[in-house]
């Protein structure tokens, strides 16, 4: 199934909105065309989809928005920049689209029809399938993998000042046994020792600087492991944080970075986070860290971090609460010293 050209069918649910924009767009007072869809390969390729479908031929100007605050919608207005400019990030969508259809329509059919046993269609998709075969090797080696049982040595000593601790018997860099019998054996040569002596003391003074901010990846699976949400729950969440409650910039993002023209708005966006008794007051702002502040790593989009606008927490779902404060915090510790311990 290779058709010669894609054509685009409305949607029966919203084929109203579809009619009346198209309608707004064959205006004749209308002579420029602002696209204000999601900033981001998908938002364009709606927009390119619409256009088309319209037959609109008139001129674009973008709208590309991080956050929805009125601030930043009124900034964005007065820099829109030429619709020609995202050209290249529109077609990049429409092949993608492109390419889900033609690998899912066809390997689905043919997969389905090798293994016609199974009385069901067998999905087949660009990237859905190779995301399962990581699944199910996942779960093959965990199926596959031995169980080996062994047994440690351990004491436990306590120091004059009363502190204790558990010390674990090794030798040459071994610390366990493959038999109870041998742990066993080295436990009655060793006898009922009433008195130990520390031979050596090893320590180092170690650093560990602050994680970097979130992007969506990040911030999905630090709600799984904390919270327990789902990856589409923490998505949900935060697209209602952006889009609704306006308290953090735009959800889908790959970069950890902030670009240098948004770094002199951090003072701003501190000062709404730290404005509730929650969370604490950084004891400097950095504006040019480059752990956290740099162009060159930043694409369509920057690291998710809270807007300007202070959070009325108990306005919020359990969800959306828990996934402000990921963001929160882990935008506040950026500017906190590194962690030093010995």
């Amino acid at each position: 199934m290779v058709p010669e050209k894609f054509q685009l069918q409305p949607i029966t649910s919203t084929a109203a909105y579809l009619s009346g924009l198209t309608r707004l767009l064959s205006r004749k007072d209308v002579g420029t065309v602002v696209n204000a869809c999601d900033a981001g390969r998908e938002g364009e390729l709606i927009f390119k989809y619409i256009m088309r479908y319209a037959g609109c031929q008139k001129s674009v100007k973008r709208l590309w928005l991080s956050e929805n605050t009125p601030g930043a919608v009124l900034a964005a207005f007065s820099r829109l920049r030429d619709g020609s400019e995202m050209v290249n990030l529109g077609t990049a969508a429409e092949l993608r689209a492109c390419a889900d259809w033609l690998i899912g329509m066809n390997a689905t059919r043919a997969y389905t029809v090798r293994h016609a046993g199974f009385g069901n269609v067998l999905l087949v998709g660009r990237v859905q399938t190779p995301t399962l075969a990581l699944l199910v090797q996942r779960g093959r080696d965990i199926r596959a993998f031995q169980f080996v049982a062994y047994w440690q040595l351990v004491a436990q000593f306590s120091t004059g000042a009363g502190e204790t601790y558990a010390g674990t018997w090794t030798r040459d860099d071994r610390d366990r046994f493959p038999t109870m019998d041998q742990a066993q054996q080295i436990q009655r040569a060793l006898g009922e020792v009433r008195h130990a002596r520390v031979s050596k003391v090893d320590q180092r003074d170690m650093q560990e600087s602050p994680p970097q901010l979130c992007d969506l990846t990040t911030l999905q699976r630090d709600a799984n492991k904390r919270y327990g949400l789902m990856a589409k729950q923490a998505l949900d969440a935060a697209q209602a944080l952006y889009e609704w409650h306006k308290l953090l910039t735009y959800p889908r993002t790959d970069s950890r970075h902030l670009t240098s023209s948004l770094a002199g708005t951090l003072p701003e966006r501190v000062a709404a986070v730290t404005a509730t008794k929650e969370y604490p007051t950084p004891p400097t702002i950095r504006l040019t860290d480059k752990r956290f502040v740099d162009d060159s790593n930043v694409t369509d989009h920057h690291a998710i971090i809270p807007t300007t606008t202070r959070p009325d927490l108990a306005a919020l779902s359990p969800a959306e609460r828990q996934v402000y404060d990921l963001v929160a915090r882990r935008f506040l510790a950026a500017f906190f010293p590194a962690y030093r311990f010995r």
